[in-house]
Order: structure tokens, then sequence, then C-alpha cells
């Protein structure tokens, strides 16, 4: 007999196809849009930069240079030799170009020497992330501001504004260089940087290492959990709402009259929803693993997570239908599936991951059934064991205790609608 209440429980939620739908290819649909929608943002995969530059020349530096160092032949600094081969190697435009030019800036910055004819063109293209132009007469002006104090000269830059992260790196990168460049010019005008000075390095040694050695977890797989343990929760409130309707139509009734105890068909009940949630989590799992690539690599704990929140939820389920019977109503159920199961999952983590900006509700979140399992299911796919869940399995195992006891002392032992 009890067998064939709970074939007669899962019958009935089977004549309800739209309802039988909603609860197991939900969270299937939402786990796609989220992991696809938004789970290149979180991670951070983004296609890779490529910055492209353009260079225009309006001088030559060598000539430039040169005519410097003819109109300084009566400064005292310009008769060292050290000091004008300094000169030599302190080109801005030519350190600008060397550094740009390296192989670690290849990888994503790309600079191309464009004639200064071709100006006006290169602007309403718009090809180029960044065009750097460099004046007539800057090098001679440049040494001359550094030495004499006069005017400084300045470079032209012309930022895309449609590459925005392009423009930043690249507006970054040039005031780096700037600050180095004058420390440098600055030690060469007070005569501190010559063939005998040099300057210290520091070596720097380091090693990284996870606070807690375990693996990142991604999008998919968070969201994948999160919105399974929330999705389980309404088939509490749905069984609980078929369950009343039994009782509306005096089903219950006539299991009375067959002599079978309340408490039987409160326990099919918790059955029926037992297997219903543990076969809804696993399509879930199942497609997951499938269309996400996502891997179960514990699966015993997988299973054993999913079974100890399975049961919560029936518990739920059996709490909810005794009080739909003790008040003859089914108010209780629709306000658990609009709004406590709202609730629990803004607090158990199913929509965002409260940790990373409010650890106290986190902390708190991890009390409820469905945050207890969420956290769960995540430190098991970050490698952990039965000892690191063991603190969530008690959560969820006195939940159900306390959920099922509540329902057996309120379902009530009468049939019959007030």
């Amino acid at each position: 007999m009890f067998l064939a209440l709970i074939r007669k429980q899962l019958k009935v939620l089977w004549r309800h196809p739209q309802e039988l739908v909603i609860l197991l290819l939900m969270p299937i649909g939402l786990i796609s849009i989220i992991s696809f929608a938004i789970g290149s943002l979180m991670e951070g995969d983004n296609s890779p930069i490529d910055i492209k530059i353009a260079i225009v020349q309006q001088e030559d530096e060598q000539q430039e240079l040169a005519a410097f160092l003819q109109e300084s032949q009566g400064e005292m600094w310009a008769a060292d030799v050290h000091s004008r081969e300094s000169l030599k190697q302190m080109l801005p435009i030519s350190m600008l170009l060397k550094l740009l030019e390296q192989e670690d800036m290849q990888q994503f910055i790309t600079v191309s020497q464009i004639a200064s004819s071709d100006m006006d063109a290169l602007k309403k293209e718009g090809e180029y992330d960044v065009i750097l132009e460099i004046p007539a007469g800057f090098t001679k002006q440049f040494y001359t501001s550094l030495f004499a104090k006069k005017e400084i000269p300045a470079l032209h830059v012309y930022l895309n504004e449609q590459k925005e992260i392009a423009s930043t790196i690249v507006q970054n990168i040039l005031e780096s260089f700037q600050y180095q460049y004058t420390l440098m010019a600055e030690l060469s005008s007070k005569g501190l940087l010559t063939q005998d000075v040099i300057l210290p390095k520091a070596d720097i040694s380091s090693t990284v290492q996870t606070v807690n050695q375990q693996e990142p977890v991604s999008t998919s797989v968070y969201y994948t959990f999160s919105m399974t343990v929330m999705f389980i929760l309404y088939i509490a409130g749905t069984i609980s709402s078929q369950a009343f309707l039994e009782k509306y139509m005096h089903i219950f009734d006539r299991i009375l009259l067959a002599n079978i105890h309340p408490i039987i068909y409160l326990l099919a009940v918790i059955v029926s929803t037992v297997i219903l949630s543990f076969i809804q989590v696993s399509i879930v799992f199942v497609v997951a693993y499938l269309m996400l690539d996502i891997s179960f690599v514990q699966l015993p704990l997988h299973l054993l997570v999913t079974l100890m929140l399975a049961i919560v939820v029936g518990s739920i389920a059996a709490l909810l239908s005794a009080v739909n019977y003790r008040f003859n109503s089914a108010e209780l159920s629709n306000v658990f599936g609009s709004v406590i199961v709202s609730i629990l999952a803004l607090f158990g983590g199913s929509f965002f991951n409260l940790s990373t900006f409010a650890p106290t509700l986190a902390k708190i979140g991890s009390w409820t059934p469905n945050g207890a399992a969420l956290q769960s299911y995540l430190t098991i796919q970050q490698g952990g064991g039965l000892g690191q869940i063991s603190s969530y399995l008690w959560i969820l195992t006195a939940v159900a205790v306390i959920c099922t006891t509540i329902a057996f002392l309120l379902f009530p032992r009468r049939g019959g609608i007030a």
C-alpha cells in the first residue's frame, strides 16, 4: 500500500505536464543562459588584446641631436665625451620605440611607423588605436629644455575613443615611460649618469601560492550548482499544493477509509518528493556534463549531497502539507514558492557569490538548506572530501529532522474540509 501511495503521488504530478516541465527543464535553461551570457565576463575570458599604434615622426632624431650639440659647444658639460655619448644613448623617441618593440610588448602591441603625409587619413580611418605624432624639432627642444630649463616640448597623442581599453593601456605605458625617462634625464643633467654609475637593480624573487590550495570554480560550475539547489526547493511547494488538492477533493478521506494511517500518507509525500528531487538534479547534472563539459570527479560525494538535499526537500514538502491540511489552505505553499524560495536563494548564494562582498551574509546563508548544499557541491568540486563537507551535511540533517518532526506533529488524523 505504501508503494501504491508513492506511485499515486508521482502519477498526479505526471498528469500536470506543464508543472513537470517547469520543474525539470527550467533549471537547465537558466543555467545555460547564465553560463553563456556572463561566464566569459566573470571569468575574464576575453579575446586577446591587440593594440595598434602608429608612430608619425616629423623629424630626424640624429640630426636634431647633432644640431643641439652644435649649438651647445660652449657649454661645460658638452665638452665631456661621456655626456655626449649618454645623450646619444638616451634619444627619447628611440628609447620609446625600443620599449614598445620589446618581445613582451609585441605579444599585444603592434607598432607601425607611418609617413607624416598620411596623418590626416589615419585620423579619419580609425584603423589604429593610438596615433603618436612627434613634431618637428622635438628632440632638440627637449634637450634644450633639459639643460637650459626652457619650455618642455610635447608629443601629440591621438586616442581612438572607440577603443577605451587599448587607449588606457597605452596611456599607462607612456606615463610609466615618462617617469622613468625623466629620472634618467635628471641624473644625466646633474652629471650623475656616467659610465661609472650603475643604477641599482632590485633582484626580487617571489612564490605565489593559493591560500586554501583549492582549484578555482568556473562560472558554469557555480551556476550549475546554485540554480540546482534553488529550483529543487520549488518541488516542495508543488508537491504540497498537489497534496492539499487531494484533501480538497476528498481523496484523503478515501485513503483514511481504506484504513491507511495518515502518517503513512505523509511518508509517501516525503518519499515521492525525494524521488522527484533526485530525478531533477540527476537530469541537470547529466545535461551540465554533456553541454557545459562539467566533470563530477567525486560522483559518490555529489550523489550523497544530492540525496541529503532531496530528503530535506521531502521534509519541507511534508511540513507545508501538514500546515496546509491543518489550516485548510494552500496559501503557505504559494508563499513558499513565490517568496520564501527567493529569500533562501538570495542568502544561499544562488544569484551571486555573497562571500566576495558580504562574508557575514554568506556565513548566514550557509545555514540554509540550499546554501549548505551549494557549499558542499563547490567544496567537492574543488577537491574537498567528506571531512570538509561534514558540517554542511549535519546542517541538512538537522533541517530534515526538524521539518519532519514538526510535520508529523501538525498533520491531522482526520479528513474533511473545515
